[in-house]
Formats: structure tokens, sequence, C-alpha cells
């Protein structure tokens, strides 16, 4: 560890390196162990360098190593050159997808004993995609509502999570985000209905530029949110009158009838003025043209 090395000063990265290594082999002398990293992808260059010095000169000793990561981020190989210090044949890669509904009302009820509708359950799991962290933390948010709303908008985002989505939100173009925003407030995002909601002010490479910000995704006809929380962030953090604005240009160009009332409903500021006193609404009449001129002949 270069121990007569000033204490104000910072140590040699290569004498850091060697210590680490040999206090892994001097553990593995006694018993198997495991250097677990969580988030591989975000750890800090000197620590990332360290442990590849490391993982590169571990022959026979009893060591496991165990990385979670995101697979897009981490270039298509593994994080801290694993890939090129081990063979193929010690190297296992194992993808873990979003816990499924079930599991995830049981998580609740067993964390938090609190045991949620069909319907809460089915929004909140379409709120966190399978994230059992961010299913709790959405669970907690809810605790206090007995009811929740039944339209088709996002569920508040809580507040534990909403500094972090908001941090990411800041580094969005103002088109960016006002794409986002008509995906987060539609239904059924179609990406032409999408495009007809923009105004002319809106370049429409603005979804291509989402989608290379990693906010949005193509499916098909579709866009998607790359994770459901980024939905829940961007219609939270709109004000209620661009909510409005967003719900009033999805109605416009809305296909359904359905949801062009729905996005009509969301987006006025109060109830339709009433028929003033006296105004009488005239039904189309039923009978075949003639009907009573062939009647008073018989």
């Amino acid at each position: 560890m270069l121990r007569d090395v000033s204490i104000e000063s910072q140590p040699e990265p290569r004498g850091l390196a060697r210590g680490i290594l040999d206090a892994l082999r001097i553990l593995a002398a006694d018993a198997p162990v495991t250097v677990a990293v969580d988030d591989a992808q975000w750890l800090d260059r000197p620590s990332a360098g360290v442990l590849e010095f490391c993982f590169r000169r571990l022959r026979r000793e009893p060591v496991t190593v165990l990385l979670t990561f995101r697979d897009g981020d981490s270039g298509g190989g593994f994080p801290l050159g694993l890939d090129g210090a081990l063979p193929p044949d010690r190297l296992g890669h194992v993808h873990l997808g979003p816990v499924s509904l079930g599991a995830i009302g049981e998580i609740i009820r067993v964390r938090l004993g609190t045991a949620l509708s069909r319907y809460a359950l089915t929004r909140l799991y379409e709120a966190c995609g399978g994230n059992p962290f961010y299913a709790l933390e959405y669970a907690r948010a809810l605790a206090g509502r007995p009811q929740m709303s039944r339209t088709h908008e996002p569920i508040p985002i809580p507040d534990s999570l909403g500094d972090l989505m908001r941090r990411h939100m800041r580094q969005l173009t103002r088109d960016v985000r006002q794409v986002g925003r008509l995906v987060a407030a539609s239904a059924d995002p179609r990406e032409r209905l999408i495009r007809a909601a923009c105004d002319q002010q809106e370049s429409w490479i603005a979804i291509d530029q989402a989608i290379d910000a990693g906010l949005l995704e193509r499916d098909g006809a579709m866009l998607r949110f790359s994770h459901p929380l980024l939905r829940s962030a961007l219609y939270s953090e709109m004000r209620l009158t661009e909510r409005r604005q967003m719900h009033r240009r999805l109605g416009a160009v809305a296909e359904d009838i359905e949801e062009r009332a729905w996005h009509l409903a969301l987006g006025a500021s109060g109830p339709p003025a009433r028929r003033s006193p006296g105004c009488s609404i005239r039904r189309p009449s039923t009978r075949r043209p003639g009907a009573h001129r062939v009647k008073r002949r018989l």
C-alpha cells in the first residue's frame, strides 16, 4: 500500500491496485471471496481501473465477480474488462427483465403490509415498469390516497423519485420536452398523431432527438417511453394550464371519438356553458317524407 507516502498526497494508482490485489489473494486463501459491484456502468474511473487491474491478474484464486449493469451502457461487452480478462467458459450473463405483476403485488404486501386492488396494482405496475424499488416508492406515496383516478392520466410520481427524474429532464431541449409532454398526455401515442399535434414552431426532428436522448422508443407505429417512470415525471412537472393545452391539441387530432372526448374533457377549464332557459333541441323526424300525406289520402 506504499505506507511511506505522505498522508496529504494521493496514493500512486498502481501501488493502490497492487495492494487491493494482494488483499483479495489473502482473503481467498482462507475462504472463497465474492466481489460484487452494483450498477457497474456508473463506477468512477479510478475505482474501475483498480478492479480491472485485479481481475486481469486473478487466475486460480477462488474469487467470484458479480456485476449488475445495463446492457445498453456497456458497449456490447462486459464492464471492467471482464470479457478480456477471463475466458468465455468462465463468464455467465443473465438478463433480468421486469418483475411480474403478481410478484410486485406480493412484494408490496410483504414489505408494506398493503393489499392493493387489482385496478390500483395494474396502474402502479404500468408506472413502475416492473421495477420493485419504484413499485415500493409508488405504493408508499399512494398509501394516503384511498381513491385512484380512473382516467388514463399517469399516476403522480413520488417525491423520492421526482428529484432524480427532474435532473434528467433538465438536460432535454425545449422541443424534446414538448414532444415528451404530448406523448405523456396521450393514451394512444401513435407517432403520426403526435406529429399532427405538434405546432408549426416545433421541429418534427424532435421525435428523433427524443429517441437519441433515450427518452422515447419506437414500437411499430407507437411511441413509448424508455421507462414508464419518465411519463409520470413529464406529466407531473406540467402546470395545469400546460396539461390542458396538451390535451386540447391531442383532442384536435384524435381519430377515435371516445379518445377525442377524453382529451377535450381534460383540456377544458370548466363545465360547458348551459343552454339559456326556453332553448329547446329539435329532434329530427323519424317519419319518411310524404308519410303524412299518404295517411290523409287513405
